[in-house]
């Protein structure tokens, strides 16, 4: 009878799959950072071509301007001497005439290059800021993204994990009615493996309510499971009503029978004050009152 049950097969698959949900979360995480400096290089990128580009742009002026400033400079000089050479002649408030104009103009050149250099300086700004803008939003995009691939992972992980209780709870079943097909539930003797006081009680209920008891079995629904030590007792119930009886029955004389807590329809009361409380095993404990004893 001790290898008649082997081990519940999922048990082990809940913590696998805790670990592998980790993993996929942890490489979601380093992608997500890959991601962040990608953007960043990619933000510094435009921002210094940016740049590049203003300094180029200061550099063709400061030429430019340098280039027409001598050219302003020898203009006078250039009309007096062709004159000269045409055989005219030019005096000295006709030069300083010409000088005038050629500054004048010279001037509103420079001008012209002041303005010029404003609104380049106004484009650069604006674009740096669009840079900016656009590195934000793009962030904010991969951020979105992660959420939602952690969404859609915990709601897989949620979804495996309830198959894997369900298959885990249908397995637990199948034994108990394997169990019961072998005889091991009819309450008679037990398995030899229980208790003294676990044995009465066993014998006790199959009496009391007319039903089939299981005791010990070489695995529980949950770790440290009461059945393999040979401390609890599945009461086999035929209606709800029954199974409210028996629940009933050992609350209220918990401590005539060494009662450590009850499991039944969902619920479990570990008779420490707190009452009845929803069960999350994998077996809801619908069709038995699972109840474990102390000694």
């Amino acid at each position: 009878m001790a290898d008649f049950f082997p081990s519940n097969p999922f048990q082990g698959s809940l913590g696998d799959f805790q670990g592998v949900k980790r993993g996929s979360r942890l490489g979601l995480d380093a992608i997500y950072k890959a991601m962040q400096r990608n953007l960043d290089n990619f933000g510094k990128s435009l921002i210094g071509r940016d740049l590049d580009f203003a300094r180029q742009g200061d550099r063709d002026w400061s030429g430019l301007g340098s280039t027409l400033q001598g050219y302003g400079k020898q203009s006078a000089a250039d009309v007096v001497a062709q004159g000269v050479a045409s055989g005219g002649e030019v005096d000295a408030q006709q030069a300083a005439d010409l000088q005038k104009i050629a500054n004048q103009g010279l001037s509103g050149y420079q001008g012209q290059q002041r303005s010029l250099r404003s609104i380049d300086k106004t484009y650069q700004t604006g674009l740096r800021g669009l840079d900016r803008k656009y590195i934000k939003e793009l962030k904010a995009s991969a951020i979105k993204e992660q959420q939602a691939r952690n969404a859609e992972l915990e709601q897989n992980a949620l979804d495996i994990s309830a198959g894997i209780r369900s298959q885990g709870a249908m397995w637990d079943a199948q034994q108990q009615q394997m169990a019961i097909q072998q005889g091991q539930l009819s309450g008679v003797g037990g398995s030899g493996h229980e208790t003294a006081n676990v044995l009465r009680a066993m014998q006790f209920g199959a009496a009391k309510w007319g039903i089939k008891v299981g005791g010990w079995r070489a695995t529980g629904s949950v770790p440290n499971s009461d059945h393999p030590k040979g401390l609890a007792v599945d009461y086999m119930i035929r209606s709800g009503g029954q199974g409210n009886e028996i629940s009933s029955y050992f609350l209220q004389n918990a401590q005539q029978w060494g009662v450590k807590y009850i499991i039944w329809n969902r619920h479990i009361n570990t008779l420490d004050g707190r009452g009845w409380r929803n069960y999350s095993g994998p077996n809801p404990h619908t069709d038995h009152v699972h109840v474990s004893f102390l000694y």
